[in-house]
């Protein structure tokens, strides 16, 4: 039986056809069967290589990427190769928007790190029509191996995408990238903030909240790691970003979103670095003579008032909904 099917395949591709989906069933036949030799099954993906570079039909580029799945979870032996054949440009170059995320799917699902895809494809990618393989690549994007000056400008670019959804997955991104990569520059720790501050303001309340935890992790941990905004010995420029931020996270308490004005307090409560006048305005709704005229300015065009925090914990206490 085997060499039955491979010498029907053969002639098949020796006539420059690509296979078809009988041909394809019959070979998937081969590799389900455990008592296909390894020969056999070494023709095998020898053939789908010939058979991806020959086709331009989506259907059957369809099949031969399932085949290839089958063939990398059943011979594990074979997984390297078949990886080689999913990354290849008639895979990830094809107009099916369907099939490069079935093939980028098929990667990330055989491999858990390591997923090498040129920084130039992934950008186009990201870049495409379709929304849904938007979402997989920057979801994925700390499992695939990308430059991660090229991940901060995507990142950064996607906070502004027309739907919700990218955007959140962006600002996901950007904090993890923020905070598990060596990015000392103050101008694009800055930047970072900035976009997550204009997010706090966002239309869908699943963004405001990832906003609040991007606000929270991108600068206020300065005081932790001495890495984002400030240098770590300037402990009185320290205090005053810290005040300014806990004054900007404090503004999204009387959100209209349970959600976000969770998230808020849960952000607010792992900061630990607060002037006392400004814990106290927070338990007074009145503006205290203290803090009346009190601005802070985190960085350059960004400034915020102290006022901005005026009974925030009270605002809380007086919340009607009950979360643990």
């Amino acid at each position: 039986m085997e060499l039955h099917v491979m010498n029907s395949v053969r002639q098949s591709l020796d006539n420059n056809q690509p296979l078809s989906c009988q041909a394809l069933a019959s070979l998937r036949s081969l590799v389900i069967n455990p008592t296909t030799s390894d020969s056999t099954l070494s023709s095998v993906l020898d053939a789908l290589t010939r058979s991806v570079q020959l086709s331009r039909d989506s259907v059957i580029l369809h099949h031969t990427l399932k085949l290839l799945t089958d063939l990398a979870t059943r011979r594990p032996h074979l997984s390297p190769f078949a990886l080689d054949l999913l990354r290849s440009d008639s895979l990830f170059s094809s107009v099916s928007p369907r099939l490069v995320g079935e093939s980028l799917s098929a990667l990330l699902s055989l491999t858990s790190t390591g997923n090498d895809i040129d920084a130039a494809r992934f950008v186009s990618l990201c870049l495409g029509p379709s929304v849904s393989l938007r979402l997989c690549l920057l979801r994925n994007a700390e499992r695939l191996v990308v430059r991660e000056s090229v991940l901060l400008a995507v990142f950064l670019g996607f906070t502004r995408d027309p739907f919700p959804y990218v955007r959140k997955e962006a600002l996901d991104g950007l904090v993890k990238l923020c905070k598990n990569g060596d990015f000392d520059d103050r101008d694009v720790i800055e930047g970072c903030y900035c976009r997550a501050v204009e997010l706090l303001r966002d239309t869908e309340n699943y963004v405001r909240s990832a906003a609040v935890h991007a606000v929270k992790y991108s600068v206020l941990e300065v005081c932790e790691w001495g890495k984002l905004l400030v240098i770590s010995s300037q402990d009185g420029n320290k205090q005053d970003l810290s005040d300014a931020v806990f004054i900007q996270l404090g503004s999204m308490v009387r959100d209209m979103s349970i959600e976000v004005r969770l998230e808020t307090f849960n952000a607010l409560g792992k900061i630990g670095l607060i002037s006392e006048d400004i814990l106290l305005q927070t338990l007074c709704k009145k503006v205290l003579g203290t803090n009346k005229d009190k601005i802070y300015k985190p960085m350059e065009g960004l400034d915020i008032s102290a006022s901005a925090v005026a009974g925030a914990f009270i605002h809380g206490l007086e919340d009607e909904f009950s979360e643990p």
